[in-house]
């Protein structure tokens, strides 16, 4: 077992993401060895941390998106911790007479695995 260097937590000794608060034991030790073990649990501690995720919904040939599709996946997203914080539309190679298109719309969800105790 290891502990984790960020939150104490017991992981076993092939995990390579903490399972309490994503720290990442590959990467991140790399950080460890330059600011110190005693700095990084200053430095973490009192930093919230998030994990994304991005949804792509498909728009039909004249650009909608189907609302009841969109509804049901905020609300399962908001249902699993997520919120979402950005949106955006793809409409590369989009025209109107074409009967092809990538018109889609990128939904950008946030969930915080870890907050800092003020």
């Amino acid at each position: 077992m290891k502990k984790c260097p960020v939150c104490g937590e017991l992981n076993g000794d092939n995990v390579s993401k903490c399972f309490s608060c994503f720290f990442d034991f590959t990467k991140d030790s790399q950080i460890i060895e330059q600011i110190g073990k005693e700095n990084l649990a200053t430095i973490f501690d009192k930093n919230d941390r998030y994990v994304y995720d991005a949804v792509s919904l498909s728009a039909s040939k004249n650009g909608a998106i189907d609302t009841n599709e969109l509804v049901k996946t905020l609300n399962n997203k908001a249902a699993e911790g997520w919120r979402l914080v950005s949106s955006f539309g793809n409409e590369a190679d989009y025209s109107p007479a074409s009967t092809t298109s990538s018109n889609q719309k990128v939904l950008i969800f946030e969930k915080c695995v870890y907050r800092y105790k003020r």
